[in-house]
């Protein structure tokens, strides 16, 4: 896919909209591996995925998204939070509830 453009809060951010893989694609089924922060272009990457992972659950209309549906390993996500877009890198659930 190509690469857009766009201003948010004055800063010009480069960015894709991602396809979402076939349903049959092995990904799916593989366990993610967290994102290491570990180096100035492993940020700079995080921020082009975290922008590309927003446009595209807008663009589809979604609530949720996970880097695997787009081909993505890494343990990703964005959640459509109504007016906002949270896109969280190595996400853990670290407590939850019996109701649902």
């Amino acid at each position: 896919m190509a690469k857009k453009l766009k201003y948010y809060k004055g800063e010009l951010l480069e960015y894709e909209i991602y396809e979402l893989v076939d349903w049959y694609d092995p990904i799916l089924r593989k366990p993610t591996i967290p994102y290491l922060f570990n180096s100035k272009e492993s940020a700079e990457k995080a921020g082009y995925i975290a922008v590309s992972m927003s446009e595209t659950l807008v663009a589809l209309g979604g609530l949720g998204l996970s880097a695997n549906q787009v081909g993505l390993s890494h343990r990703v996500c964005s959640i459509n939070m109504g007016k906002e877009i949270w896109t969280m890198f190595n996400p853990m659930i670290i407590e939850k509830s019996g109701e649902i």
